[in-house]
This record gives structure tokens, C-alpha cells and sequence, in this order.
């Protein structure tokens, strides 16, 4: 299965200014994907403050439609424990996903969602590739963002590039002139 990844120019410029980056990972139709791309929070946050993330950057906490969707995302980023866009926070027991993507698929673990606590929260990986619910834990695990599209990158941002690629040729002119 061939996966397509994207740094973006606004990934690049953010990661040399020293702000993290999120690396998108496509999942392409050719493999039975939805040609969505994927990419985790840039640190552990609650469930609220990943969305929030995931917002900012045009999408949302994943949405898993299939158990195929599941597996892609369980291969790409490990078997550590996630956070996804399934929640309850709005009516408790009607779970939704954060997208407003229709409820096709669930793989809670046995016993799961349980409430225990005022758990609204979805993540994946639980016991083994399955589900459990949680309270918005702060700094707790990373989150999944799902993008349908990458934008172009900004002018700035194009820029900000540009200026960068260029010092970077002077540097090496002035190199080779010096030795």
C-alpha cells in the first residue's frame, strides 16, 4: 500500500522557527482509503484541546468509519492510545462523531462506553485496536486530526520558504568561494 505524505511549506517554515508541525499521512482511495489525510496533535493534550487543534488546522479529531479506516490509522501511527472525534459531551449515551460524520462503525472494548466518571470521550487503542471512553483528561494523549484537503500553502508562507531556500544557496556560494 502506497501512502502519501505531506510536509507542507507552513509545516517546513514552522518547524525551523521551532514550533512543532503536524505531519499529514494520506490514505489513498487506490487502497480502499477516502483520500483523507491524517496527523497527530503536535503534543498530549485533553480531548477538547486536541479538537481545538484540529479545528485550527481545517479539520477534526478523526472520524472512523470502517474498521479498515481503523487499521490504516492503527499502522500508521502505532498502537498507542488516541484520541478520536467520538463523543457524547452533548446528550449523554447518543455519541456522535465531532465532524458530523454519520455513526457507520464502533469498536468499543468489552464494557465500553461505561460513563464511569462522566466519560464524553473517545480514544482508539484501548485494549488492543478498541475503544473506551474517558473524561477530557488534560495532557493525556495525543489526537488524531482528520483533513479532507491540504490547503496551499499562504504567500507568506511561500515566501518564508523562498527567503530560506535562498539563504541557504548564499551560504553555500560563500562556502565554496572560501575554500
Amino acid at each position: 500500500m502506497k501512502i502519501k505524505v505531506l510536509t507542507t511549506v507552513s509545516a517546513l517554515v514552522a518547524g525551523i522557527a521551532g514550533q512543532a508541525a503536524i505531519v499529514y499521512f494520506q490514505w489513498p482511495i487506490a487502497s480502499g482509503g477516502n483520500d483523507h489525510w491524517y496527523g497527530l496533535t503536535e503534543r498530549a493534550l485533553s480531548w477538547t484541546e486536541a479538537e481545538a487543534v484540529a479545528v485550527t488546522e481545517g479539520g477534526h479529531l478523526a472520524s472512523i468509519g470502517s474498521a479498515a479506516e481503523e487499521g490504516f490509522l492503527a499502522t500508521t501511527f502505532g498502537g498507542a492510545r488516541f484520541w478520536i472525534g467520538f463523543n457524547d459531551a452533548a446528550s449523554e449515551g447518543t455519541w456522535v462523531w465531532s465532524d458530523g460524520s454519520p455513526v457507520t462503525y464502533t469498536n468499543w472494548a468489552p464494557g465500553e462506553p461505561n460513563n464511569l466518571g462522566d466519560e464524553d470521550y473517545a480514544v482508539m487503542n484501548w485494549s488492543g485496536v478498541q475503544w473506551n471512553d474517558l473524561p477530557d483528561l488534560g495532557g493525556y494523549t495525543y489526537g488524531i486530526v482528520e483533513r479532507v484537503v491540504i490547503p496551499e500553502p499562504s504567500a507568506y508562507t511561500v515566501m518564508a520558504a523562498g527567503l530560506m531556500l535562498g539563504f541557504g544557496v548564499w551560504r553555500r556560494i560563500r562556502s565554496s568561494r572560501r575554500a
